[in-house]
């Protein structure tokens, strides 16, 4: 069973039914609830369920990055790569193997119990499901240039999805903000399809890993504009081009049709600024363990403190969240 987005942004079942994907709300108590359906949400759920707990799984997209990358190579075990999609969809497949349930929603807020043991109390759009404990894994979205131009063209030519939106701009010169791993990842996405990539960074040099920096310069058609930033934007009803500054201070427009946007993540915390430590970054602060501040919540992958946002590490993430998550309920 793999979970499909619809019209109205959630996710219907797909293929057979199955008992595990369910909107409804029990009067129960969960042992354990998983906040997010990426790489770390899915083998949190997966080691939860192999130890006999309760648990569900709850995001409204499935997968998360892992939908939007073309093809990852850097995840143990497919020594050719595998698309993020099979990816996402071998990980709910066994994590619904082991026995977690699944529940297509958005988390709106979290409610801890003031006295005794902690119990969690989670608001969703479908309903509200209470736990002995929580795993945070809501990941991170791309973090956007900041400008007003930026949110009036997105859709129309500027994106942060090169799988989604590059076939739309074939034949065509487009920009890549940034010089790291996802930058340098959809440059080369892009490759396939643009007339001319350029990659507008603002560091001297590339900050990817080196294998993704020698491919991209070996490349034709992806050109480096390195010691840049961008600090406007042409177009009225469809981008048209980008304003480029150097760092002596002169401005340039480089004419492009589209322009994709990879200079960092923004971690999904909100909802838990008021219950948990945050730090500066707005990510939750764990120790090891990926114990957060308050007994009985813990968070893996993007949304922590010290990840290196990998789908790799993300999957160890939630891996030692779900079994330091059994002990924490055995004790």
């Amino acid at each position: 069973v793999v979970l499909r987005h619809d019209d109205h942004g959630k996710y219907q079942p797909r293929g057979h039914p199955s008992d595990n994907v369910t909107g409804e709300q029990p009067s129960t108590i969960w042992d354990v609830l998983v906040l997010g359906a990426g790489p770390a949400g899915l083998t949190a759920g997966a080691f939860l369920a192999r130890h006999g707990r309760r648990v569900t799984v709850i995001d409204n997209f499935l997968g998360n990055h892992m939908m939007n990358a073309g093809v990852v190579e850097n995840f143990p075990g497919f020594p050719d790569g595998i698309e993020g999609p099979e990816l996402a969809s071998y990980l709910q497949r066994q994590s619904m193997a082991a026995g977690a349930e699944f529940l297509a929603a958005n988390v709106e807020s979290i409610e801890v119990s003031e006295r005794g043991t902690p119990l969690f109390a989670v608001t969703t759009d479908a309903g509200t499901r209470v736990a002995h404990s929580i795993v945070s894994c809501t990941g991170s979205r791309p973090r956007r240039l900041g400008f007003e131009d930026e949110a009036r063209l997105f859709g129309k030519g500027v994106s942060t999805c090169a799988t989604c939106d590059g076939p739309l701009f074939g034949g065509r010169r487009v920009a890549v903000a940034g010089g790291g791993d996802s930058a340098l990842d959809e440059a080369l996405l892009l490759s396939e399809v643009a007339s001319e990539v350029v990659v507008i960074h603002q560091e001297q040099a590339l900050t990817g890993q080196r294998a993704l920096i020698d491919r991209a310069q070996r490349t034709p058609n992806i050109r480096m504009h390195p010691s840049a930033g961008i600090v406007g934007l042409k177009g009225d009803d469809r981008l048209e081009g980008v304003i480029i500054r150097g760092l002596d201070g002169v401005e340039s427009t480089l004419d492009v049709g589209a322009l994709f946007v990879f200079i960092g993540l923004q971690p999904n915390t909100e909802f838990l600024r008021n219950i948990v430590d945050l730090d500066e970054t707005g990510r939750v602060v764990t120790d090891g363990s990926m114990r957060a501040s308050i007994p009985g919540l813990f968070a893996a992958g993007d949304c922590r403190t010290g990840s290196v946002a990998q789908f790799v590490t993300a999957a160890g993430d939630g891996a030692t969240a779900g079994i330091e998550a059994h002990r924490y309920l055995t004790r």
